[in-house]
């Protein structure tokens, strides 16, 4: 959320959107995105998030305080520990990983590539999204899922900014479909394991952030 509103705004069903909003909302999956992605992270993301200006409010926060000052080799020692926990968690490089899969943990078989990927490979094909560069995945991954609603949201932020509400409004409707159709039934279940199984405060804090992304989404579609 951002503090200060712009002119760029639209009327959606009485509701003003701020552009800058959407934005940070497109920023968080975005983000959530890149980490819980197949790749490793590098230790320029540690970098990053050593220069501070992220406020979570998970474990991820006491983690990035611990990356202040510490040198390149002292980054480089944590980013090894980021990847054995990623492979461990999320690569299943051990007995008890955590899928990262829609399909996993929404069919009785608990299958890969089953109706849930289809759908989101329709959702995306609907609004033009390609992920090319992590299509070598399933397109159930979550952080395919997380990048698709990323790019609608940033989408819509230029669509409010070039006064164009209707193509805004149909970019906003596609993510909030996306969100209660694809996010909302299994991500819970995902963070639990993610943060019950990973050994860095890193990953727990992700799945906190990612529970609790998902739930003011979804309160937002009740409301």
């Amino acid at each position: 959320m951002v503090d200060e509103k712009t002119n760029e705004q639209v009327a959606g069903e009485g509701v003003q959107v701020d552009a800058d909003e959407l934005r940070a909302r497109a920023g968080t999956f975005a983000f959530l995105a890149r980490a819980l992605s197949d790749e490793e992270l590098p230790v320029e993301f540690l970098g990053a998030l050593a220069a501070g200006g992220l406020e979570t409010g998970t474990a991820l926060d006491g983690y990035m305080a611990g990356l202040a000052g510490l040198s390149a080799e002292q980054l480089e020692e944590r980013r090894r520990d980021l990847a054995a926990d990623h492979s461990t968690c999320l690569l299943g490089m051990s007995a008890r990983p955590v899928s990262p899969f829609e399909s996993v943990y929404t069919t009785d078989e608990h299958l890969m590539r089953r109706d849930s990927c289809v759908k989101a490979r329709q959702a995306y094909a609907a609004s033009g999204f390609a992920p090319a560069a992590i299509l070598r995945v399933p397109e159930d991954h979550i952080a395919v899922e997380l990048q698709f609603c990323a790019m609608l949201l940033n989408r819509a932020a230029d669509f409010v900014a070039a006064n164009e509400p209707e193509a805004a409004e149909r970019d906003m409707a596609a993510q909030a479909t996306f969100v209660r159709e694809h996010l909302v039934g299994w991500t819970p279940h995902f963070c639990d394991l993610l943060e019950g199984r990973a050994s860095t405060d890193f990953y727990r804090g992700i799945a906190q952030m990612l529970r609790r992304l998902v739930s003011e989404e979804s309160t937002e579609l009740g409301e």
